[in-house]
């Protein structure tokens, strides 16, 4: 009852509402977005789509303003600048923990006294993949008072089962429950559990679907890759945009890859790439660099290491120069590129065209409902 009534909610700034015939638009879209980088790139027929299957509550980390409205706070979204209200007290996009904590905690704080709400203009609800434990962030326009709020807070931590609350205000934040900076999260990666930290201000993959679609696609490469190499030590693996390890550790436990030389310029994203390759026990095969990707994969290019792959995942805006100028001139044979950002992309691999033909592009479902697509492409060195 809870989803249906959820689905009948508006989605403000989304580009297909959950009412409407969700898959069709994403194959739609996904199509689009294929044949384009076919014609922009002259490809030819190479390439599929991938829709996937949870087209509804997938998204990990959400945001919302609190609005009052006929005397009750709700949650809303901006839509073209202006606030619009949800509709209801659950977000269908959300994964089932953050909607659950988010129709429990909405009905917390219309109870509450009016001193502990009064000033309260946004919350963010965070989980992991997994979806063991939920932080909710408070944001206030004025000051509150410390021990007052850390009394309340607890009480609706406790009441709505969450993991931790922050509460922030201009030059004030406080925090009650877990004083850990980070999510333990376990998930499935191709074929095996996989054990994560995830820092929680740091930036993690929001949707657990796409990236265990394109865990699974990074493995199948690199299987195709050995396969064609015939070398018994496996690939060697250059990573650069490594983040926490998320694609690091499946791919370090698979015998395909020899070692990882995996590179991250956010010092908690490197620290707790790290510690993940402990917890899963691959810190004998990787090797962890913070730094910038350019000068850091230049570097490591102009040793004596020589590398077969490279992988990038790079935030929307793509690559930098130095990354596709090493990419051009490194001795590597592969090239496989994770894209969040379209336009990024395609200048991309247009300035790798002479060096690099490409072998295979899948077009996915990055975030559905929205016109996000995330391109999975290997890249092969012309001979």
């Amino acid at each position: 009852e809870a989803m249906a009534s959820a689905q009948r909610a508006h989605c403000p700034g989304y580009e297909c509402q959950p009412h409407e015939d969700l898959e069709q638009f994403a194959q739609n879209k996904l199509d689009e977005a294929l044949r384009l980088l076919r014609v922009d790139l002259n490809l030819g027929q190479v390439g599929r789509t991938l829709v996937l299957k949870q087209q509804l509550g997938y998204r990990i980390n959400c945001g919302f303003q609190l609005v009052v409205s006929d005397d009750s706070l709700h949650y809303a979204m901006r839509e073209d600048r202006t606030p619009k209200l949800l509709g209801c007290d659950r977000f269908p996009i959300a994964v089932p923990r953050i909607q659950d904590a988010m129709e429990a905690g909405i009905r917390w704080l219309r109870s509450s006294e009016s001193v502990r709400v009064a000033s309260l203009r946004s919350c963010r609800f965070v989980t992991g993949w997994s979806q063991q434990q939920v932080v909710l962030h408070l944001n206030y326009e004025d000051a509150f008072q410390g021990e007052h709020w850390n009394r309340w807070a607890e009480d609706m931590r406790r009441h709505c089962d969450l993991f931790s609350i922050v509460g922030r205000s201009k030059g004030a934040c406080s925090r009650v429950g877990s004083t850990e900076d980070h999510l333990t999260d376990s998930v499935s990666l191709s074929g095996s559990e996989v054990i994560y930290h995830q820092p929680l201000d740091a930036f993690a993959h929001p949707n657990v679907f796409a990236m265990q679609e394109a865990c699974q696609w990074l493995c199948s490469r690199f299987e195709a890759i050995q396969d064609q190499m015939r070398s018994p030590q496996g690939c060697r693996l250059l990573e650069l945009y490594c983040g926490f390890g998320a694609h690091t550790v499946p791919l370090a436990r698979s015998s395909a890859v020899g070692s990882v030389l995996a590179v991250e310029l956010d010092k908690r994203l490197a620290d707790a790439a790290k510690q993940n390759c402990v917890l899963n026990g691959v810190a004998d095969k990787v090797t962890i660099v913070e730094g910038d990707a350019g000068m850091a994969g230049q570097k490591a290019c102009a040793g004596s290491d020589v590398y077969d792959v490279l992988l990038v995942d790079p935030p929307r805006s793509g690559l930098d120069c130095n990354v596709r100028q090493m990419a051009a001139s490194g001795g590597f044979q592969h090239l496989l590129y994770i894209s969040c950002g379209r336009h990024a992309l395609i200048r991309d691999l247009r300035e790798l065209r002479p060096y690099f033909e490409v072998s295979d592009v899948v077009a996915m479902d990055l975030f559905p409902l929205t016109d996000h697509v995330e391109h999975l492409v290997h890249l092969v060195r012309n001979s």
